[in-house]
């Protein structure tokens, strides 16, 4: 019985269980969310203290949040999307950021009296 007992213990890990698509899902929400917000902030911040041009300031913003972008890469990855999917899901928030950054720039830059050379 002692043996049974011990094998079966061994073949379920204890509090794991596989994520299931709908988890994913979820965490995947709260990762976009947290990224968006995270660029905001950057384009906002560096804005404001940087005066150079808007094409120059937009990858720092994106490097700025580089953790939150490689959480929600493999969380796609997690969720089993295809490689195309997950690559237009990611250009696709990218997109739409950029828009964003580049208005919040601008508006910081405006407030600041900045003049890009």
């Amino acid at each position: 019985m002692k043996s049974v007992l011990v094998a079966t213990l061994l073949l379920v890990p204890v509090g794991a269980h596989a994520a299931t698509f709908e988890e994913i899902t979820q965490k995947m929400d709260v990762v976009r969310s947290s990224y968006e917000v995270c660029l905001m902030d950057a384009a906002r911040y560096y804005g404001a203290k940087l005066c150079r041009d808007v094409s120059e300031i937009v990858p720092g913003v994106f490097g700025k949040c580089t953790d939150l972008r490689v959480q929600l890469e493999n969380l796609i990855r997690d969720r089993g999307d295809a490689g195309n999917e997950r690559t237009r899901q990611l250009q696709t928030i990218r997109e739409n950021a950029t828009d964003s950054m580049t208005a919040i720039i601008l508006d910081q830059q405006i407030a600041e009296n900045c003049q890009p050379k």
